[in-house]
């Protein structure tokens, strides 16, 4: 036991926004809170658990990401170490980052945001989706809720939606079928481009003007050919990157022809996907694995 303690203690669990975005894509995966109620009540990631619902932490085994407003990386500490002396075997991740900077890149993932303007509800194709929010006086309400493509978190109430996993922030996603006939994942993401790495899965949006495909149609097996593929598709994703500023930004430049300097050679500084100012491309095969990776 002490061990196992010792080897989880100083293991370094702790992940910025795109890391803890897409581990929220796991099924099994919960999320404690440490805010104070009242900031609790007013936003937290969808599904979360506050400090009061501590008991119902303790009593699952699922990995665990602490979260903290502010960015309070003292406190999520803290809180780890005194967690894993009693449940050493718990995996427990920190978001390093504020659940408002969080908030910032994933407003969809967050209550406040579902509250307010209800776009959830139907998107793209009119297509009902599973959300849940919480009220001002900090109970829960629940919306019309489709089988497909959502997480069912601790709270038996409470289901998130499940989104691709993001490969490039904001700007390039990979994901499986469920994903691609989403038409929230879509409106949320701002998803423009898609590789269709399918024989079976039909190009839902096609119709709409603002979202382009290409279909690659091979199954799901290891005697097919993808590498015929690689060139066709590695030309669409470019050309959708090369429109509007993603490109531009991601080699240094400002649209209007000033230079810039990225921290990352991948990172994307332009504004989120909902103001529809970059293109984003979607890749995904009928499971999320195999062909598209």
């Amino acid at each position: 036991r002490m061990k196992a303690y010792l080897r989880a203690l100083y293991t370094p669990k702790e992940c910025d926004c795109r890391t803890s975005f897409n581990l929220l894509q796991q099924k099994e995966i919960s999320v404690l809170d440490l805010s104070p109620p009242q900031q609790f009540s007013s936003s937290h990631i969808i599904g979360a658990f506050n400090k009061g619902d501590l008991e119902k932490c303790k009593s699952s085994r699922r990995p665990l990401i602490i979260t903290t407003k502010g960015g309070d990386l003292e406190s999520a500490r803290a809180f780890r170490k005194k967690f894993l002396s009693l449940h050493p075997k718990r995996e427990i991740y920190i978001l390093k980052d504020s659940t408002e900077s969080f908030q910032s890149k994933y407003p969809f993932l967050m209550t406040s945001s579902e509250a307010k303007d209800g776009a959830d509800s139907k998107d793209l194709n009119g297509e009902s989706v599973s959300v849940a929010s919480r009220k001002s006086d900090g109970s829960r309400s629940e919306r019309v809720a489709s089988s497909r493509n959502i997480i069912q978190n601790p709270s038996p109430r409470v289901v998130r939606v499940s989104y691709p996993a993001e490969i490039i922030p904001g700007v390039l996603y990979h994901g499986d079928r469920h994903h691609a006939l989403s038409s929230k994942v879509f409106s949320d993401l701002g998803i423009t481009h898609v590789v269709n790495v399918t024989r079976m899965v039909r190009c839902k949006f096609r119709k709409n003007s603002k979202i382009s495909y290409l279909k690659i149609p091979v199954g799901d097996t290891p005697d097919v050919d993808i590498l015929q593929y690689l060139d066709q598709t590695t030309s669409f994703i470019i050309q959708a990157l090369a429109k509007k500023d993603t490109t531009a930004r991601l080699e240094g430049k400002h649209p209007d022809g000033t230079t810039c300097t990225p921290t990352s050679t991948y990172e994307s500084t332009s504004a989120s996907p909902s103001t529809g100012c970059r293109n984003v491309v979607l890749v995904h095969c009928e499971w999320g694995v195999s062909r598209s990776t």
